[in-house]
């Protein structure tokens, strides 16, 4: 399917296909203009902010983002958008912390820095616990395989929280085995590790990496982050998936058993093809960036659904063109969308709708929402 192909297959259903599928899917999808978010960032710029974070479960609801330049966190109210603190972390010293990845809970953060330690720190930027991620055993014992903690490049680490059992889901990779061989991907059965968050004790899931991936270790071995497991966590179960192609997995926290189902877009390609066995490094890189690309799953506790965004490069338009997924709980399409140029793939359920991050190209100063209304 070439890019002409699919670019009037969306303009078609734009024009007259997308109102017969919302009606018998009973589901409609739209941006409401009138309802977007504006959080002016304190002396400083969108170009200094690394990621945000939202809690709309909390009361109020907080808003945040990373400012790296100041290295801290400042936080808003989520539906006034005012600007309520700021989290001040050390730069030098034992204490030192600068996040990869971090949440925001009330009373503290939870945190994964740079150097891959796993921290708990309070409001005032004081570390209360932490452990060192990069030589985690997973049987405590002297022979044990010692794994290492990865910082998944998801759209925050609130996806990946039980909230209930106050639990962290997280990726991690055997580190005694090279990531470039074929051993690193079939012998590494577990990829996923339990935290507990007020105790810090950690457990594997026997999740291993599925066998398909070893297709695109030549795309992995340019960019080790396009191997990690995105990672969800919704109703006991984990919900992972791989930015090459359409599949969902599903683990069952329960039962413990592992499945998979194909989520298939209706305007895109389904997987990633197979790098040219021609290609040098260098070819491989540029060929990658413009590839098929699918994102993490979200799970919108406020309607009981499942989200999914992914891209492809247009090259008649010159650019990538974004596609959000719309599941129901046992990941049936309910609805597939495209959507505007200026939004960002993060984006985060609410109580009345997602806030998509969006571009504002006249802005620099504010961080801006838009919201999808899900009806």
């Amino acid at each position: 399917m070439n890019d002409l192909n699919i670019f009037f297959i969306v303009s078609l259903c734009f024009l007259s296909g997308c109102s017969q599928a919302i009606e018998q899917n009973k589901i409609n999808a739209y941006f409401d203009n009138s309802s977007n978010l504006k959080y002016q960032l304190p002396r400083s710029g969108v170009e200094n902010i690394l990621f945000i974070d939202t809690r709309f479960d909390l009361n109020p609801a907080l808003f945040s983002c990373y400012n790296y330049i100041m290295n801290r966190v400042e936080v808003y109210n989520a539906e006034t958008t005012d600007f309520l603190y700021h989290i001040q972390f050390e730069e030098f010293g034992p204490n030192a912390i600068r996040p990869s990845k971090y949440h925001l809970f009330q009373n503290y953060l939870v945190i994964i820095d740079d150097l891959k330690i796993f921290a708990i720190v309070n409001n005032q930027g004081e570390i209360l616990d932490k452990f060192n991620g990069r030589e985690i055993k997973i049987n405590r014992e002297p022979n044990s395989f010692l794994y290492r903690l990865q910082a998944s490049p998801t759209f925050g680490m609130s996806k990946q929280i039980d909230y209930e059992r106050n639990k962290l889901f997280a990726h991690i990779s055997r580190w005694d085995v090279s990531i470039l061989s074929d051993e690193f991907y079939t012998e590494n059965k577990n990829t996923i590790l339990e935290i507990d968050l007020q105790s810090l004790e950690y457990s594997p899931l026997k999740i291993p990496y599925p066998p398909e991936i070893l297709k695109y270790k030549p795309i992995i071995n340019e960019n080790l982050t396009r191997g990690y497991p995105l990672i969800t966590f919704s109703r006991q179960k984990i919900i992972y998936n791989y930015p090459f192609n359409n599949r969902i997995y599903i683990y069952d926290l329960i039962n413990q058993k592992n499945s998979s189902i194909e989520a298939k877009s209706a305007y895109t390609e389904q997987e990633v093809p197979e790098v040219s066995k021609s290609m040098d490094k260098r070819q491989i890189s540029e060929w990658d960036v413009n590839q098929l690309r699918f994102n993490q799953v979200i799970y919108d506790p406020f309607r009981n659904l499942y989200l999914r965004t992914h891209s492809y490069f247009n090259k008649t338009l010159k650019k990538r063109i974004y596609f959000l997924m719309i599941f129901d709980e046992k990941f049936n399409t309910l609805e597939e969308l495209r959507l505007p140029d200026e939004c960002h793939t993060n984006y985060y359920p609410a109580p009345n709708g997602i806030m998509f991050h969006f571009r504002h190209p006249t802005d620099e100063n504010n961080i801006h929402f838009k919201k999808l209304v899900i009806e």
